[in-house]
């Protein structure tokens, strides 16, 4: 077999299962939308994320092509108002961040601080060894 031959049955072979992938996820979204018994959710894993991604596609569709009812459309959807003082979820613990500048010499300070003390403490002692 060469190499064009084994690409033909390749795609050949992908195309099948493409198909039937298709075929199967119509099938599932028949029962669902039919309300069958033999419908199980369990099935929908063989699917894959392209057949399910079909079988969603199916169910849209279809959902689509009835006609919703009257009553359903004329309902009036009111926004919600909430007072200017208000806030929401993570707006209430946000703060501005401090100044780098400031940040850096704090944290300059903090390491510079022991290590003079710790140099100051070696020089006491190699002088004290020297005059001994």
């Amino acid at each position: 077999m060469n190499k064009e031959e084994f690409h033909k049955q390749a795609q050949s072979a992908i195309g099948d299962g493409a198909r039937a992938r298709d075929d199967l996820a119509r099938a599932q979204a028949k029962q669902f939308l039919t309300g069958s018994t033999d419908f199980r959710p369990q099935d929908l894993q063989r699917l894959g994320s392209k057949g399910l991604r079909q079988f969603l596609r199916l169910i849209n569709r279809a959902d689509l092509t009835t006609n919703p009812s009257p009553a359903a459309t004329n309902k009036k959807v009111e926004n919600s108002v909430t007072p200017e003082n208000k806030q929401h979820g993570w707006s209430s613990q946000r703060r501005s961040e401090p100044v780098w500048i400031l940040r850096a010499i704090f944290y300059g300070v903090v390491v510079a601080l022991p290590l003079l003390a710790v140099s100051i403490t070696a020089l006491n002692f190699i002088d004290i060894g020297a005059n001994s």
